[in-house]
């Protein structure tokens, strides 16, 4: 979409009367302030700036414009929030024209491969296979669900799916490339054979791999099969269900996790749309970073064995250290959420969700955990230096310390003792100026951000001068997006030109903040006195390991004097 049209609908709708639409608002001083969504905000730590049409949590550091909120708010794409907006404020978007032939990148062709074979499979199904949707019902899975979600049937055919797919014109490439298919001596056969066949898609609704689940006992194979990894498919970055469940998620603000398809199908069916399974892995990171953009609260439903409580205390641990809320739900012996709600009904589920225990209460009382008391606070222990959150972590050593009976100052000696160990040969950069001293940072971006003088910058620094990772990050965008950037109108616009929230959150806490009335290239010559020093300390240092080095004498000469030259230029400038 055309960045013009973008900003008109940005202006057009003004941020008060878009966030307040969705929250109530409460005047502060010129601005406005309002609980945050974003977080579990007991009093109003977000700020909504009429005049700057930003909105920022200083708790959560949430921040963006109107079209940002709109995107958050709804867990909908940048472009859909666009819309949305224009929509309201009574904008046309025509929809482009395409006037020429479109290249399919590879990753594009996989997925219409995919979609391919999921129409194939899902025709199969209506077609032939009227017994496997009586098997699937009388498993209490009903036609609705099949529908939603897109459940197929693979002939036992060889060759079903791999003619269709070269009748469409797809290049053998392709095919091979897609993970559809083995291959053999007499050359490449459809992997999926005889099979109840479940689409896997990703948060955003595309079909990314298939798993398929034998219909008897004594056909060949394991019980199920699942697409390998490939371009657009890796284990562990996708949830099962994710896309048909997200909205439901953020609305309950909690999900049920369980493990494979049957589980999520019988979940989904029986009424418990927040639903969604890890697909036979215990959580990952990439499927929590997924997640958490809809909640922090999760209930583990996976299988009674010993196989699934060990998955789902692994996966509870990993949850643990993103910030997770997690409850147990602990299923009897032999069940798992499938059979359990087969035999039991739902009415007995929902008092297994109530009796859920807290992840760590779970973890220091249930026999089923064959670990002694020490092991687990030494794992848990583990996952608490890697929470950068003080206030949560010492909350989670509170919880430890009632759950296990152990005492605070017992669990925070433990904490220290468990601190990753760094390797002793590495000698450590030097930080020779504290934290306060980056303000200038910061300053710098700020008046390039709201003067415009990104020019200025980009020509009397680079990405060395910033000590900050997160500044450093600022600046990197700028030196990236500089043609477009020199183009914006307001500094909230800029905001539109990225999808990485990190980098809107944080360009939002300095578009937020006022200008400093100090001139840009005093803050220019901190940073450069700045490096100039730290290079000087560290020749300095190799002098002392390398007394007879000239070079380095040299070198060292050099920023001396680079040094003096710096300061004539602030004399200079002052007597001006």
């Amino acid at each position: 979409m055309d960045q013009a049209l973008i900003e008109e609908i940005r202006q057009a709708n003004n941020i008060v009367d878009v966030v307040g639409s969705y929250i109530p608002l409460k005047r502060s001083g010129s601005s406005f302030k309002a609980q945050c969504p974003f977080h579990d905000d007991s009093h109003p730590s977000m700020m909504i700036s009429d005049k700057k049409q930003i909105f920022k949590c200083f708790v959560c550091g949430k921040g963006g414009n109107a079209i940002t909120f709109v995107q958050e708010y709804e867990h909908i794409s940048f472009i859909e929030a666009v819309k949305k907006l224009a929509e309201r404020a009574g904008i046309t978007v025509a929809e482009e024209k395409k006037k020429t032939k479109v290249i399919k990148t590879k990753n594009q062709l996989m997925l219409q491969v995919y979609d391919d074979a999921k129409r194939y499979f899902v025709n199969n199904l209506n077609k032939f296979g009227e017994e496997v949707i009586v098997y699937l019902e009388k498993r209490g899975i009903t036609r609705d669900a099949i529908k939603n979600y897109d459940i197929g049937y693979a002939l036992d055919s060889f060759n079903g799916l791999k003619n269709h797919l070269l009748n469409k014109h797809y290049g053998a490439d392709i095919l091979k490339a897609s993970g559809l298919f083995g291959s053999n001596n007499n050359g490449h056969y459809d992997l999926f054979r005889e099979r109840l066949i479940f689409p896997i898609h990703s948060s955003s609704g595309k079909v990314v791999a298939f798993g398929g689940r034998k219909l008897n006992e004594e056909q060949m194979g394991g019980k199920y099969i699942n697409s390998p990894t490939t371009d657009i498919y890796t284990k562990g970055k996708e949830l099962y269900g994710f896309f048909l469940t997200k909205f439901d998620i953020g609305k309950m603000d909690y999900a049920i996790i369980c493990e494979g398809y049957m589980d999520f199908l019988r979940l989904y069916s029986t009424g418990y749309t927040n639903s969604v399974a890890s697909l036979g892995t215990a959580l990952t990171d990439d499927q929590l970073k997924i997640l958490k953009q809809f909640t922090k609260k999760l209930y583990m439903a996976y299988d009674g064995d010993d196989a699934g409580m060990k998955a789902a205390l692994r996966g509870s641990l990993i949850a643990l250290g993103f910030g997770y809320k997690v409850n147990i739900i602990e299923l009897p012996e032999g069940e798992d959420p499938d059979s359990y709600l087969l035999k039991f009904g739902k009415e007995s589920f929902d008092g297994l969700i109530d009796k859920a225990l807290p992840f760590i209460d779970f973890y220091s009382s249930s026999p089923k955990i064959k670990l002694d008391k020490k092991t687990r606070i030494d794992e848990l222990l583990q996952v608490l230096n890697t929470i950068s959150d003080e206030i949560a972590k010492d909350l989670l050593v509170k919880e430890i310390s009632e759950s296990f009976k152990v005492k605070e100052s017992s669990i925070r000696v433990g904490l220290k003792k468990n601190r990753p160990r760094f390797r002793t040969d590495v000698k450590k950069s030097r930080e020779p100026f504290s934290v306060s001293k980056y303000t200038e940072e910061k300053f710098v971006l700020i008046l390039a951000i709201h003067s415009k003088l990104y020019e200025h910058i980009l020509e009397e620094l680079d990405e060395t001068y910033f000590y900050v990772e997160k500044y450093k990050r600022l600046f990197k965008f700028i030196e990236k997006n500089y043609e477009r950037v020199i183009e914006i109108s307001t500094p909230s616009a800029i905001l539109n030109l990225t999808e990485d929230e990190d980098i809107r959150n944080e360009l939002s806490e300095l578009i937020y903040e006022d200008s400093p009335s100090t001139d840009i290239d005093k803050f220019i010559t901190e940073m450069k006195h700045r490096k100039l020093l730290e290079e000087l300390i560290i020749v300095s240092d190799q002098l002392l390991q390398s007394p007879d080095n000239q070079e380095l004498y040299k070198k060292k000469k050099e920023i001396r004097t680079q040094i003096r030259l710096l300061g004539a230029q602030v004399i200079g400038k002052t007597l001006h």
